[in-house]
């Protein structure tokens, strides 16, 4: 029979405290950092995929909001052609997430959500 887990059994700890007095205590010690260690862990982790979530959110009507004010500057500054090309730019990026975001309007009374 073996046995897998953080600490050894009871049964056994009597065994260690006799070969090493205050090896219990230890071993206890050391699972409890080994616990913490590993919720820090997940907490970073965590915490990482909400940054890369907003993220995710965030840039791509960053870079749509970037693109519509540099058509209306080429085009205010005298280069319609630039301008154009910018703004066919702005379009490109941002049909997709209007689109997402009317799905997700016209879906909301289901509960269902578009794909992102």
């Amino acid at each position: 029979m073996s046995y897998s887990g953080a600490l050894p059994l009871a049964s056994e700890f009597a065994g260690y405290e006799k070969a090493a007095p205050g090896a219990g205590n230890r071993l206890i010690s050391l699972a409890e950092n080994n616990q913490e260690s590993r919720l820090r862990i997940r907490e970073a982790n965590s915490a990482a995929m909400l940054t890369g979530f907003k993220l995710s959110v965030l840039l791509p009507w960053v870079f749509i909001v970037v693109f519509m004010v540099a058509t209306l500057f080429l085009v205010g500054v005298g280069h319609p052609g630039f301008g154009a090309v910018s703004g066919l730019v702005t379009l490109l990026s941002a049909a997709p997430k209007i689109k997402i975001e009317i799905e997700n309007a016209f879906n909301r009374n289901t509960g269902a959500k578009a794909d992102s």
